[in-house]
């Protein structure tokens, strides 16, 4: 008779599915299409690209979108560390920037102005970037403020052509509720 219950009541089925599903995320987590909060809006990841440096460190980039905005959310593996960048127009941000990359200047001991912010080199590096649609190689020079917080990255790929984006460093807890779609 108890087996009977069971069999109608479905309990023997539902003691079947013990598999634990995840629903805690993480950054390194994201995938294409999953969606997440940050800054009062929801971000979906349109594509996951990888930064394959010359030291053999491996970042993700996360191109996002929440339907009006694109914007790129930097995980940096070793450290942890958060980003996101715009994309800004490179002679609005360092006009002579340009130039003195393609003269083959060595950038590293200047400073420009942006927006009232001061930015100093940070770093330089070479990098093998790989998306879902495309892989090309990659310089770039990254500059912070003073107090560390803002960023202008500066690329130059293998045509020569340069981009700059701008962008801010970010806390983990700023991203938040991750999904997958």
């Amino acid at each position: 008779m108890i087996s009977l219950i069971k069999r109608l009541f479905g309990i023997r089925n539902a003691n079947k599915d013990t598999t634990d599903t995840k629903i805690d995320f993480d950054i390194p987590d994201l995938k294409k299409g999953y969606i997440f909060d940050y800054d009062m809006s929801s971000w979906e990841v349109e594509d996951v690209v990888v930064y394959t440096w010359d030291n053999g460190v491996k970042d993700l980039e996360f191109n996002i979108f929440n339907g009006k905005d694109k914007m790129y959310l930097n995980y940096e593996k070793v450290g942890s560390q958060v980003s996101i960048f715009w994309e800004a127009k490179l002679n609005d941000v360092w006009a002579e920037a340009r130039n003195n990359i393609r003269k083959k200047v060595d950038i590293s001991e200047r400073e420009f102005k942006y927006k009232g912010n001061t930015y100093y080199f940070a770093g330089e590096g070479s990098a093998k970037v790989s998306s879902s649609t495309e892989t090309f190689h990659m310089q770039n020079w990254l500059f912070q403020t003073d107090s560390d917080d803002s960023l202008v990255s500066i690329n130059k790929y293998e045509d020569n052509s340069m981009e700059v984006y701008v962008g801010k460093k970010l806390k983990l807890h700023e991203i938040s509720n991750i999904l997958p779609r």
